[in-house]
């Protein structure tokens, strides 16, 4: 499989907006991703799902235009982030709205991934 984001959905679906993939595409490389392992085991599959708090009040206030840039801003923000910090297989979706899903297949300790997850606020910097 391709180094950094997947994108090999038999359908590669993908969110219109940001180019991420959408939720089906998503839970079906997740479910590939599960296919290879011994029974009895676990996946080393890590996932956080990211939401932007009061994301509709952008749009009610700069209107749908700013949130729409807002989105794709924050989509590629995410998308550099897993390319920076997360192993070779990684996928980030739009799952609706403000919703995202961040997932990486790579065995990965928990305070490591805790330590990621802290890291994460970066992604809430001022836009332009």
């Amino acid at each position: 499989m391709a180094t950094g984001m997947v994108n090999h959905s038999k359908h590669d679906s993908r969110d219109p907006l940001t180019g991420l993939l959408d939720g089906d595409a998503a839970l079906e490389v997740l479910a590939r991703w599960q296919e290879h392992v011994p029974e009895g085991e676990a996946a080393p599959i890590h996932a956080m799902l990211l939401r932007l708090k009061r994301f509709s009040a952008v749009n009610l206030e700069y209107g749908e235009t700013a949130g729409d840039k807002a989105l794709v801003e924050i989509a590629a923000r995410i998308s550099a982030f897993a390319r920076v910090e997360l192993g070779p297989q990684w996928l980030a979706a739009r799952l609706r709205g403000g919703t995202f899903l961040l997932a990486a297949r790579d065995a990965c300790s928990r305070e490591r991934w805790q330590w990621l997850a802290e890291r994460l606020p970066t992604l809430a910097l001022p836009l332009d």
